[in-house]
């Protein structure tokens, strides 16, 4: 692997955690398309705690995904990619089943 993927690798890792500890503070890392299309009233209204914290875990395992990803680049060792992909795996159920548990709240 080039030492340039291995640089994107570190600044997507680096950049994910900072969203995540941004969103796990209270800063406006939402990305619940329900959020996103609501109107500015609407948005007012919202809890925007479970939207924060949604975005905040949803960055979280990508930066647990990516840093799998890049100790697999710098050990070569197979064990790695496997452990990325059932954390993104989950990361992906995560964020199906929250966009669903906060719809069916808000409701």
């Amino acid at each position: 692997m080039g030492i340039f993927n291995l640089i994107a690798l570190v600044f997507l890792a680096v950049i994910s955690l900072i969203f995540s500890i941004l969103g796990f503070a209270g800063r406006d890392i939402i990305l619940d398309d329900a959020y996103i299309k609501a109107s500015k009233e609407e948005r007012e209204n919202m809890d925007k705690n479970a939207y924060r914290l949604q975005g905040a875990i949803i960055f979280l395992f990508i930066f647990a995904t990516t840093l799998c990803n890049l100790l697999r680049a710098l050990t070569h060792t197979p064990l790695f990619t496997y452990i990325a992909f059932g954390i993104g795996a989950i990361g992906i159920i995560y964020a199906f089943v929250s966009h669903y548990s906060i719809k069916k709240k808000t409701k």
